[in-house]
Parts: structure tokens; sequence; C-alpha cells
């Protein structure tokens, strides 16, 4: 279902609008959206790859933390990409969110905020391990003691 859903929306938002259907849905989504409307069919592959792998192959582990990031990623984008290109960028839902946050926090905590959660969401969506336990490295003794060249 997830991939019709994408073969619809992908064809009223990347072809050009036509018909009694299309013109709307096509206008309607970029209103939401703007800029960003293309991530819609790309969300909808991206659920239906997700649901095939684990249908085909139940034991398959959600990769959680991974969907979590790349979730951090789009909603810290669309205020961002508005607040910094302005206008419609993103849509009605870049907008309510960057003015959402403006009121709230004020716009230097809102910056630090977007980009907390963005870099956050990098970290989670990349899987990069920030701290990691060292290991010794090859031809490195296992008791860590160094040998100079004369001895």
């Amino acid at each position: 279902m997830a991939f019709i859903l994408a073969a619809f929306f992908g064809v009223i938002i990347f072809l050009p609008p036509e018909g009694r259907i299309g013109v709307p849905l096509h206008d309607g989504l970029a209103v939401l959206l703007g800029r960003a409307t293309f991530m819609v069919p790309l969300a909808l592959v991206f659920a239906g790859v997700v649901l095939v792998v684990r249908a085909v192959r139940p034991s398959t582990p959600l990769p959680r933390r991974r969907l979590a990031g790349i979730g951090l990623m789009a909603l810290a984008v669309l205020p961002s990409e508005h607040l910094l290109g302005g206008g419609e960028s993103t849509g009605l839902v870049g907008q309510w969110l960057s003015i959402w946050l403006l009121d709230l926090v004020g716009g230097p905590t809102t910056l630090v905020l977007l980009a907390v959660v963005l870099g956050l969401g990098v970290l989670l969506a990349f899987d990069v391990r920030l701290l990691r336990v060292a290991t010794p490295a090859a031809g490195v003794p296992a008791g860590g003691q160094w040998k100079d060249a004369a001895g």
C-alpha cells in the first residue's frame, strides 16, 4: 500500500499538475510543505521498504535509532529552512513550526534548539558514537608499555 501511495504522490508532486484531482492535490501539498514536498513520496517508499523487509524477514531488527534520527532531521529542517529561506520555503508547516518556536523561546534559543535537534538527528541516523572505548592497535603490547628503539 505504501508503494502505491508513493507512486500516486510521486506523480502528483513531480509531474506537472493536470486535471480536477491533480491540480488541487499538487497545490495543497505545495502550500503545506513548500519545497519539502518531495519528502512525501520518499518517506512512503522508505516506509514500504521497511514493511517489506519486516514481512520477508520478521527476525530483522527495526533500526529504531536511525528512524528516530531521520524523523528528528526532518522535523528540524522544516522550521530551519523557513527561518533561513524566508517566505514560503517550507510551506505552512515550516512557517507554523518556526513561528511557534520563535514565540515560545525566542530567536537565539530557537536557533540553538534547531541546531541541537538536527545534530542529534544526524548522530542517530548515521549511528555516530561519540564515546568509543580505546582498543589497543596492532603491534601495541597488551600492557601498553612502549619500547624505544634502543631496547
